[in-house]
């Protein structure tokens, strides 16, 4: 029997999406997410309090993306010899184990290993959830359902730091919290039919990146959403700060911008089931890319700025989003599987090497710097993706 395509068209995916499976797998994530929320900055106010560096803090905080880029090429095949039923369950009680030992064993060089377990954990949970998403969506949902989906996610990131606030950050508390939270997301996992997709399950056909090529627009998406994310969730406030801001505003700005990621999303998803998905991206691209040139104009004016970091923020959520939906456009089976990994493995290299870049860059011009960086990323995706679609319409012509 001949094997599956790598790549498939819009017209060829079934009918129906089994809603069931999409809620129960969409609520788990938004409960994991909600977790993330709070361990990641509980951890970072943790570890100031114990006396560490900000570049210990730097480092430690950077152990999930490098578990990202070790670990998910693995779990394509790891898939094969487990259920995914079992899998995902299996990730939940790892990340509640390594949480519970942060709040018992409170140390810094022990929480490094232990973080980057947790990556490991949390990473395995999005593949096998991104993955499934993809495979059960139709084409004339696909970017509709992705975008509930990182809408979701991101109001669950969006609302751990509030709940944190509420338990406070004090003692084991916490972090019992963050553990009660995970155990949160198993429920809806129970939920799911026995039917699995047939994207998981089976081992890929070729190599992971053997399958850059193929979606390049997709795959560098995620790389630039990951490195400018990366940068403002890191460095926004200071370059705030160093503009002038009082903390407050500072503070505001990051919301600004996050706030953006959360409630766009839905919406693009909404326009990629509607209009051409690559074009979509590159407006996208071009109006952050504008949003990013007005930053130094606009930072100094809290009003204005917050509206531009709330564009900004959402637009390049879009990055994502649409990128995701990219890769269920054009890859079926266990392909599919492949290519979810390969697509955080660049979101996890873009998070590595973005708030690197943007830090460089306020040292050389302090503070556009960070302004400058993004633009630079911005424009240099931009300018692939008219490349691609020029060559593409040439090869259509």
């Amino acid at each position: 029997m001949a094997s599956a395509p790598p790549f498939s068209t819009r017209d060829i995916r079934p009918a129906a999406i089994p809603w069931r499976s999409a809620a129960a797998i969409i609520a788990s994530i938004t409960a994991a997410s909600i977790s993330l929320g709070m361990i990641i900055p509980l951890l970072s106010v943790s570890m100031e309090r114990m006396g560490a560096s900000s570049s210990i803090i730097g480092m430690s905080g950077a152990m999930p993306a490098l578990a990202g880029l070790v670990a998910i090429p693995f779990i394509p095949h790891l898939l094969t010899l487990v259920s995914p039923r079992v899998f995902m369950p299996a990730c939940l009680c790892l990340s509640i184990c390594c949480v519970l030992a942060y709040g018992l064993f409170p140390n810094v060089w022990i929480w490094f290993p232990l973080r980057f377990l947790n990556g490991v954990a949390i990473g395995g949970l999005f593949l096998v959830s991104e993955t499934w998403i993809n495979a059960i969506a139709t084409e004339r949902w696909r970017g509709r359902l992705i975008g509930v989906y990182a809408t979701c996610f991101t109001l669950g990131f969006t609302a751990g730091p509030i709940l944190l606030e509420l338990v406070g950050w004090e003692g084991l508390l916490p972090f019992l919290a963050v553990c009660g939270v995970l155990l949160l997301a198993l429920p809806p996992l129970l939920m799911i039919p026995k039917t699995l997709p047939e994207a998981l399950g089976k081992k890929p056909t070729m190599a992971l990146f053997r399958l850059l090529p193929l979606a390049p627009a997709a795959f560098v998406a995620v790389l630039v959403f990951g490195a400018l994310e990366g940068q403002n969730l890191t460095l926004l406030t200071i370059y705030t700060l160093h503009a002038g801001n009082d903390e407050r505003n500072s503070i505001r700005a990051v919301t600004a911008f996050a706030a953006g990621g959360a409630v766009w999303p839905l919406l693009i998803g909404i326009f990629a089931d509607r209009v051409n998905r690559r074009l979509l991206l590159l407006l996208c691209t071009l109006g952050g890319l504008l949003f990013a040139v007005l930053m130094p104009f606009l930072v100094a004016t809290p009003l204005w700025l917050f509206a531009a970091l709330f564009m900004f923020g959402g637009l390049v959520a879009g990055l994502y989003t649409i990128g995701l939906t990219l890769i269920g456009e054009v890859f079926q089976g266990a392909n599919l599987t492949a290519a979810n990994a390969l697509f955080l493995m660049l979101y996890s290299c873009g998070s590595l090497v973005g708030p690197v870049v943007g830090g460089v860059s306020m040292d050389i011009w302090d503070p556009h710097g960070l302004a400058i960086s993004m633009i630079l990323l911005s424009s240099g995706y931009a300018l692939v993706l008219i490349w691609r679609i020029v060559k593409r319409r040439r090869r259509d012509a």
